[in-house]
């Protein structure tokens, strides 16, 4: 919905840029989680199948691996119309009302 008397040249508040200093640290954090949730999944699952070290270690490289092509395709998937991610918008500024 909405508001009255917004223009409609004015930028949605999810596509505002952060400034460069927080972009940056707002990306850190990004990429540490990112990370501790790739890392945390084998190491749980691989802990509870009582496995050894190294097949846990196996398992994160694996889902390292994974995440990684994931992300790829997600970032060549964003020139494409019909390959994005279900949600992200169509074009920039379409927002449901």
């Amino acid at each position: 919905m909405r508001k009255q008397g917004r223009e409609h040249d004015s930028v949605h508040p999810v596509d505002e840029v952060p400034p460069a200093g927080r972009l940056a640290v707002l990306g850190i954090q990004h990429l540490l989680v990112m990370y501790a949730g790739t890392v945390a999944v084998p190491y749980v699952i691989g802990r509870a199948l009582d496995m050894s070290p190294a097949d846990i270690a196996q398992m994160v490289s694996a889902n390292t691996i994974f995440a990684g092509l994931g992300t790829a395709a997600g970032v060549k998937a964003q020139d494409r119309p019909k390959l994005r991610w279900p949600w992200r918008p169509r074009e920039a500024g379409r927002h449901s009302a």
